[in-house]
């Protein structure tokens, strides 16, 4: 019977297969490696990478889950239970005040604009930032529990 896999919160595998898959080919703009738990088969790994952001060519996705699936074999996923439910509760207001600000922006923008001309950039940027943040709220919304 193998021994059991030492265990690893999400923030840490996330960080962790981000940073070894910058180093391969066509990932070096990778932001985000976003994973979840799966039911672990035969003591296999209980995590399993479900998005790169932004999204990876082809070739590139194949490397870097070449070099991810190292760390699955070797870290388990700690049970959810773990998590701090305070901190994420936390970490979501701060990341809804920083949503509202770009909105701000967007909305300050949009009325200005004739939409006609491009978007200005100003109001792009804006855009793409929200969304950035609101990836990151639906990644801690789901793990926030219900009371």
């Amino acid at each position: 019977m193998p021994a059991p896999m030492p265990q690893k919160n999400q923030e840490w595998l996330e960080a962790r297969a981000l940073e070894i898959a910058r180093d391969e080919r066509g990932c070096r703009e990778l932001k985000a490696v976003r994973i979840e738990r799966i039911a672990a088969e035969g003591g296999g790994p209980n995590w399993k990478v479900t998005a790169f952001e932004p999204p990876l060519a082809p070739a590139a996705e194949v490397l870097a889950m070449e070099v991810i699936a190292i760390l699955r074999g070797t870290y388990a996923l700690t049970p959810g239970e773990a998590d701090d439910q305070e901190a994420l509760k936390q970490e979501y207001k701060r990341l809804l005040g920083k949503r509202a600000a770009f909105r701000d922006i967007v909305l300050r923008e949009q009325s200005a604009w004739d939409g006609r001309e491009p978007k200005p950039e100003a109001m792009a940027e804006a855009e793409r930032q929200r969304d950035d943040v609101d990836i990151e709220l639906a990644r801690i919304a789901d793990r926030i529990r219900p009371r």
